[in-house]
């Protein structure tokens, strides 16, 4: 058995693996590798023929070309008009353009707005997938290559087809335009003139009158063109006339729509409320010491039982006193009054005599439970708006407020604010009422007001008169 082993290894018809010799093994004909008989078997003819059926197999089958750095020479004038002519390019773009099957390849969904600026650099393509002139060497973009700038036309409008359809990248894109423009100038080309309508009698105004009329009639065309006549025309024309916008006359048929200017309305800029409420912070330090939690608790108290919020400004919704001796007045003393005037010999409105009827007949138990309580009590005057830009309000600011249900104007003449520039702080927010004219409401002011408010100017001077004395 070994030497009938030992023959074929010599012959080579067995080979003997490595694992046969290890750990002092013999070979044994199982552990050996029969080579196939088919090598030894077949001619050199049937050899040539597997390798031709293999070679035409790849050849039919359609394999993509990556073009990345592959070398760019683009052909000459003469060679791209003869390559036009070809069967190649006609089996290889099927009576179709040169863009027409082309697809770009980019990534998501949305194509880009604008295509690559260029696919050659350096004399080679830089992408596997370049435009559709680049891709073939043998597309030269010229003027006089007439049938190849066709092709990037619209067959109706003439123009140039943009990027998004072509595909063709930014530079040859531009070459595309500078020569379709060389052969427009050439007249290779067919191009999109605008109708004019003209006036005959400024380009032979040096004949008379007869023979220029006998001219436009031989030639079916008026002296004078008008309105009137266009409107003789075929819709479809009238149309075009009326829509394209080189045309003289075409003016008349515009209608300019009015300019309405919208007055857009006044938002609030949260961003500047929170960057000034930051500053505030800032500024009061509120979270710095124990003081500034002073402060915090006194602006939250405020806020609940006041009703209004820090002591910085008057706001709107924040509760004012009314210190003069009007019948709006939140300190005077009640008058009473049964006549249509007052003590001071003012008329007095129903409402006034009717709550100074009630104060008179206090006594009638049921007549007070009719009307409740409400009737004898004046609600305080709460701030509706400052007469400012800021709409906070200060000392020497007009204010409308709401008093007792109606609205009325007034001073601010003390306010609940730290003493600063001279003014002096008040415990309370006073206003003195007035009407639409300025003048005083009341004929007393019952507390002391700043005197600094000499020094102001305007009607706010009204007020000084009734005033009893000045701090």
């Amino acid at each position: 058995m070994s030497s009938l082993l030992r023959t074929l290894i010599t012959s080579k018809l067995v080979k003997v693996t490595v694992n046969d010799f290890t750990f002092g093994r013999k070979p044994y004909l199982f552990s050996a590798y029969l080579m196939p008989l088919n090598r030894y078997c077949t001619s050199a003819e049937t050899v040539k023929n597997t390798n031709q059926t293999k070679e035409n197999l790849q050849t039919k089958t359609n394999i993509r070309k990556n073009y990345k750095n592959k070398p760019y020479k683009q052909a000459d004038l003469a060679t791209s008009l003869e390559y036009l002519n070809s069967d190649v390019y006609r089996n290889t773009y099927r009576g179709k353009p040169v863009w027409f099957y082309y697809r770009r390849n980019y990534k998501g969904h949305f194509p880009p707005s604008s295509t690559r600026k260029n696919c050659v650099y350096l004399g080679k393509l830089i992408s596997s997938n370049p435009c559709p002139i680049c891709r073939d060497e043998y597309l030269v973009l010229h003027y006089q290559h007439t049938e190849l700038l066709k092709q990037f036309l619209n067959p109706d409008t003439l123009q140039i087809f943009s990027t998004a359809k072509t595909g063709l990248c930014q530079h040859q894109h531009k070459i595309l335009q500078m020569e379709v423009e060389k052969a427009r100038d050439l007249g290779t080309i067919q191009m999109s003139s605008p109708f004019y309508l003209y006036d005959y009698n400024d380009y032979y105004d040096y004949l008379p009158t007869d023979q220029l009329n006998e001219l436009l009639k031989i030639n079916g065309r008026n002296m004078n063109i008008s309105s009137t006549d266009l409107i003789t025309l075929p819709p479809d024309i009238q149309d075009i006339l009326k829509n394209y916008q080189s045309i003289p006359h075409a003016v008349e048929f515009y209608t300019h729509l009015p300019k309405v200017d919208i007055i857009p309305p006044k938002m609030v800029n949260r961003y500047q409320m929170e960057e000034k409420y930051k500053e505030l912070l800032q500024r009061s330090h509120l979270i710095s010491n124990e003081g500034s939690l002073l402060k915090c608790k006194r602006f939250i108290w405020t806020c609940v039982n006041e009703g209004h919020g820090c002591l910085n400004y008057i706001a709107p919704q924040t509760r004012l006193r009314v210190v003069d001796n009007s019948p709006w007045s939140s300190i005077a003393p009640s008058n009473i009054t049964t006549s249509g005037k007052d003590n001071s010999g003012k008329k007095v409105t129903p409402s006034e005599q009717k709550t100074s009827r009630i104060v008179k007949d206090d006594k009638d138990v049921k007549h007070l439970l009719a009307l409740g309580s409400k009737a004898l009590t004046i609600k305080p005057a709460k701030c509706i708006r400052v007469y400012n830009k800021k709409d906070r309000g200060k000392i020497g600011d007009k204010v409308l407020v709401a008093v007792n249900g109606e609205m009325k104007k007034g001073w601010i003449v003390g306010c609940r604010l730290p003493s600063q520039d001279g003014w002096p702080r008040f415990e309370s927010n006073n206003i003195v009422l007035v009407d639409d004219d300025g003048n005083p409401l009341g004929t007393r002011i019952l507390v002391p007001i700043p005197a600094r408010l000499r020094s102001l100017s305007g009607d706010i001077t009204k007020i000084l008169s009734i005033a009893s004395s000045f701090v």
